[in-house]
């Protein structure tokens, strides 16, 4: 009978809450160095977010929560999470071990990813200000934000150009560009006997 197996990944390792538990961080972070006035530069402190959407001055949102909402009603900021990949970490996709007799083999897989904060606004000016607030703050506490939610390695890679939107001919977006990197373990176990070989004779009667 062929081998069976099947995998046992570690609760906290699982890869595809990752990339949504750093979307909820961003927002999370980014609403509350918007909250008040007194830390924002002197050209964005009108723009303060509050938890109302109607009296608020400035949206903190990941792109599925923002589409179909008017892009020219007032600025934004958007996160939006870019494709993941894979990454081959060594022979036999990142074998830890050798085969052991009781069954048990351990792997590891990197994955790579990364996601672009849009700050939004009908001034090119103003949309280039807040990203470089954006961008500042993140320099200094992406180590915070990695190790919170157990990444390898968390990065602010650019600013990009300003550019208008292609959703709204009026609003200018400047992307900021954030990498991360994160490692997922998992365990496979043998239920059945390794194959040692398969009889492929005929039998004559």
């Amino acid at each position: 009978m062929p081998e069976q197996l099947f995998t046992s990944p570690q609760p906290e390792t699982y890869l595809e809450h990752r990339s949504t538990l750093l979307s909820g961080m961003l927002i999370k972070t980014l609403r509350r160095w918007f909250s008040t006035s007194d830390t924002l530069p002197v050209s964005l402190q009108h723009l303060v977010w509050t938890a109302s959407s109607n009296t608020t001055k400035l949206r903190i949102e990941t792109r599925d929560q923002i589409l179909g909402h008017d892009w020219e009603a007032r600025p934004s900021v958007v996160v939006r999470e870019n494709s993941m990949v894979s990454q081959r970490l060594g022979i036999g996709e990142g074998r830890l071990s050798l085969y052991r007799p009781s069954g048990v083999d351990w792997h590891n897989t990197l994955y790579v990813g990364s996601h672009t904060i849009l700050c939004l606004s009908p001034l090119e000016s103003e949309s280039r200000m807040m990203a470089l607030y954006v961008q500042q703050n993140l320099q200094r506490f992406q180590h915070c934000i990695r190790r919170g939610i157990g990444m390898l390695r968390l990065r602010v890679n650019e600013i990009g150009n300003s550019s208008l939107l292609r959703e709204s001919r009026q609003t200018v977006a400047t992307p900021i560009t954030i990498g991360y990197a994160f490692d997922s373990p998992y365990v496979v176990f043998a239920l059945g006997p390794k194959i040692r070989f398969i009889d492929l004779n005929v039998g004559t009667t």
